[in-house]
């Protein structure tokens, strides 16, 4: 029978693959219907129904069970019977040392069940499938540069590989939490994850290809002053994807610079670096998490914060297109977490620079930037913003959002390509660092990224500003 090893992400001891489950399955439900499924040794229909990350099977109207699919390994086979011609196709799930196996009649509701599972489940044989060309410049939070262009079946995929001995659990657990939340997340404006593969030595999580420079960087290299319209239109873009992304219940809780990626040319942008991303679940506690100077000040109070956190964080670098500069500057980290918790925003620095900005820009960012979450904009209430009627940029989002259009899962089972030699990654020992403040406060190098802003000549200012002294 097929061989199976037990992924690394089933930490659980837990050994009944099927659990109990009266509420009905949550939305999206991605596909449902009947199929054939092992029991002992013959084959009964059961009626199936899967969302992310989940697998239902209905024993009865009223009765449910469920499997949770991303600790489960995948495999797919061809089966023949003269009892069951038609039931060709073949499905393997296993949990551990129990296994679940499916048979489907059709060619075409084979390959919708499948690749489905193939998004939800951990995959074999990466190597085979996969051919690794180089390493990309992009950088992970928490693993440094661990992504490569990868090419499978003439595609082109950019794909994170980590080594699973250097791993540790703190690492595990976040990258458990990266891959659950973009699971559930579909829009052209966030990265897209594919599939998850594992063997002995690595782990590959494969997204669509992407190239390009973080904000940051682009930043860095580009000392100008944004166009007010051209703002709005990344403004515009970031809330579409940070509405869709708290419409699925899952919020990011580290939206800087770094986790702005840049495609082609702004405002092309997509958002990345889901490693410290939660799914909400109301009075929930959560750790208190984000880049000093792009913090909400609620965070610093509580931990019953909520998605509207994001928000704040987005208005810290909306501050940043606008003037060059984050909101809660000082000449240490210490300082810089003090002036970001009491949340006094300078609005004034528009006359300082000589930048002129419109006052329904000022009056959005003043939204987004309010101390009092109840009363800071939802993503949803600030795409209805006059402001974005006023730049134009509802109409010319309509455009973009022809020429952007996301890949959808493929329609057709990719075929394997294979790999002429061993993929080993070294993994960096961590790069985030804890605060003193507060040591569950994660962050990158904060004197080495506001120094890099030092580059950066505001027009039509007549004097450098010093971004740290």
């Amino acid at each position: 029978m097929l061989q199976f090893r037990r992924t690394i992400f089933d930490q659980n001891e837990d050994a009944v693959m099927w659990k109990q489950d009266n509420q009905p399955p949550p939305l999206p439900l991605q596909q449902q219907g009947n199929v054939l499924m092992k029991q002992y040794d013959k084959f009964i229909p059961v009626y199936l129904e899967i969302c992310p990350e989940r697998l239902y099977k209905r024993l009865s109207p009223n009765q449910l069970v469920y499997c949770t699919l991303d600790k489960c390994r995948l495999r797919k086979f061809t089966f023949y019977d003269q009892v069951l011609p038609h039931h060709k196709y073949g499905i393997a799930l296993q949990q551990r040392d129990q296994q679940e196996t499916f048979l489907i009649d059709s060619a075409d509701e084979f390959r919708k069940w499948f690749l489905l599972f193939k998004r939800y489940c951990v995959l074999d044989k990466f190597k085979q499938k996969f051919k690794v060309l180089n390493k990309s410049k992009l950088e992970d939070p928490l693993f440094g540069q661990c992504y490569y262009n990868c090419i499978h079946s003439n595609n082109y995929k950019l794909v994170k590989i980590i080594d699973k001995a250097n791993i540790t659990n703190y690492q595990l657990q976040c990258l458990g939490k990266e891959i659950s939340s973009l699971r559930k997340l579909s829009s052209p404006l966030i990265i897209f994850f594919n599939e998850l593969y594992e063997d002995d030595t690595n782990i590959y999580i494969v997204y669509n290809h992407y190239q390009g420079l973080d904000m940051r960087s682009w930043l860095k290299e580009n000392s100008q002053n944004l166009e007010e319209r051209l703002v709005a239109q990344i403004m515009f873009n970031l809330l579409t994807a940070i509405s869709h992304m708290h419409s699925r219940g899952v919020f990011h809780r580290d939206i800087k610079l770094d986790s702005i990626l840049i495609q082609s040319q702004l405002p092309s942008v997509l958002l990345t670096n889901f490693c410290y991303s939660e799914t909400y679940i109301p009075q929930t506690p959560f750790k208190k998490c984000g880049t000093p100077g792009f913090i909400a000040p609620e965070i610093f109070k509580t931990k019953l914060y909520t998605p509207k956190a994001d928000m704040f964080s987005l208005g810290c670098l909306f501050y940043v297109l606008y003037f060059g500069k984050i909101p809660f500057s000082g000449s240490s980290q210490e300082e810089i977490l003090s002036r970001n918790e009491a949340a006094v925003v300078d609005y004034q620095i528009q006359k300082q620079l000589c930048r002129k900005v419109s006052s329904s820009g000022i009056n959005l960012l003043k939204a987004l930037l309010i101390s009092d979450p109840e009363q800071r904009l939802s993503a949803q209430q600030a795409l209805q913003h006059h402001w974005f009627i006023k730049m134009g940029t509802k109409q010319q989002a309509k455009f973009h959002k022809n020429i952007i259009k996301g890949k959808s899962l493929s329609t057709i089972i990719e075929n394997s390509v294979d790999i002429t030699h061993s993929m080993q990654c070294q993994i960096p020992s961590s790069t985030f660092i804890e605060d003193k403040v507060d040591k569950e406060f994660t962050a990158d190098n904060l004197k080495d990224r506001l120094q890099k802003f030092n580059s950066i000549q505001l027009k039509p200012s007549k004097h450098r500003h010093q971004y740290y002294q």
